[in-house]
Formats: structure tokens, C-alpha cells, sequence
């Protein structure tokens, strides 16, 4: 049973044990790539921060 929100609503929804497979995969995929981006995103900002920093020491 797959239980999510939708809205203010708790929905469930049965799957059979292929549908929670590909489920599964899906999840560990998506949660991969959102690590994958926000760790490009983090690196990206800190070079922005040295940059800042290195404009203000230069006055």
C-alpha cells in the first residue's frame, strides 16, 4: 500500500510487487539526482561566497 498527500488529502493506493519494484527504483533514482544537484548547487554558491569575499578584501 503507497500512502501520499495530495493536497490536504492522505490518498493510498495498492500496488502489486512489480509496481512497488519500479516504485522503489524510481524513489532511489530521484533521491540520486536531487543529491547529484543540490551537491552541484552547493559548489556553485560556495564559489560565489570566495568571490564576494575576495571583492570585499580588495575594497
Amino acid at each position: 500500500m503507497l500512502s501520499y498527500k495530495q493536497g490536504r488529502e492522505s490518498k493510498r493506493l495498492m500496488l502489486s510487487a512489480a509496481e512497488v519494484e519500479a516504485l522503489r527504483m524510481a524513489t532511489e533514482y530521484f533521491r540520486a539526482a536531487k543529491s547529484r544537484v543540490e551537491a552541484e548547487g552547493n559548489v556553485g554558491l560556495a564559489g560565489v561566497n570566495i568571490r564576494l569575499a575576495r571583492a570585499k578584501t580588495r575594497g
